[in-house]
């Protein structure tokens, strides 16, 4: 019926939405290497410019007041040292739009997919491909502030930082075109990654596997075949225009990655982009399956 399908879709939301909150805490000190790893242009980067950031480009254009200068002027001498200056924070950053937005991205998704498997036949490949297409819509803009934010420089106002980044982004692209730059490759990255983690994610449970190995198999799923596209997302997402530079599209991005790279620089990043996706699907698909399960005990009774 109507009332059980509406029902079971705002279940799989509120356990997607707790799902996804726990993901992100889980996974962001891989999905900040992940990020810097990507945006790194030309040679591979070392695990010293892993470990650190980029200057903030939103600040030549929004100066800081005296005393924020010589703020700045200290940060500038220290952006570069070793990380025991800057403190594990530093792979935190961009924590702050990501998580104060995720979990409603993954009770869109959820909903979006519970309700297309009704509409299905309990087509998993398809539902998720779907989902994840109409998810893209709401995920975009925090996936931009939040790259953006990964690969500058950290600063103590994260709030002020998030804002002055929004604001850099609407004068310099145009607020909707600036929020969903890589907006493209996201959305055939999430259409084809969801189809492959939300049909490994039902067959392991139809093989009644325990919920950490489906949640990892599943991020694994959705990576294996999509890094490429990831890296082109990445790249975009974080590019800035220089003088009379234009934004690259999707395929002027892949064609250059490609030709000053080769192939390899589409899989640049690999490694912490499946330890963030083992880790955080791990996390997430074991809180939204108990949370889930939970619910519909207390549903039926």
């Amino acid at each position: 019926s109507v009332y059980k399908m509406l029902s079971r879709t705002a279940m799989a939301g509120v356990a997607g939405m707790l799902g996804g909150v726990s993901q992100v805490l889980a996974e962001q000190p891989f999905d900040t290497l992940k990020t810097r790893a990507q945006f790194k242009r030309g040679a591979p980067p070392s695990i010293f410019e892993l470990l650190h950031t980029a200057p903030d480009p939103a600040r030549e254009k929004f100066p800081y007041s005296a005393n924020q200068l010589s703020r700045l002027r200290l940060s500038s001498r220290l952006s570069y040292q070793p990380m025991k200056i800057h403190g594990v924070f530093s792979l935190f950053q961009g924590l702050s739009p990501r998580l104060a937005s995720y979990g409603f991205v993954k009770f869109a998704l959820f909903s979006w997919y519970e309700t297309f498997l009704q509409m299905t036949n309990h087509n998993a490949i398809l539902s998720g491909a779907l989902a994840g297409a109409c998810n893209t819509v709401l995920s975009c803009p925090q996936d931009v502030l939040k790259s953006r934010l990964q690969v500058q420089r950290r600063n103590r106002n994260v709030f002020g930082h998030i804002f002055r980044e929004i604001e850099h982004l609407r004068s310099s692209y145009g607020i909707l075109r600036g929020l969903y730059l890589g907006w493209s490759p996201l959305l055939i990255r999430d259409t084809v990654g969801y189809a492959f983690l939300y049909t490994t994610f039902q067959y392991g449970k139809q093989q009644k596997l325990p919920a950490y190995a489906i949640g990892g198999a599943a991020g694994l799923a959705f990576y294996l075949p999509t890094l490429p596209i990831d890296r082109v997302k990445t790249v975009m997402m974080t590019q800035e225009l220089k003088d009379s530079q234009r934004l690259m599209g999707f395929r002027a991005c892949l064609w250059d990655l490609v030709h000053k790279e080769g192939i390899a620089g589409l899989y640049r990043g690999a490694l912490p982009t499946m330890c963030k996706t083992f880790v955080g699907q791990t996390v997430a698909l074991t809180v939204y399956d108990a949370i889930y399960e939970t619910l519909t005990r207390f549903r039926t009774h």
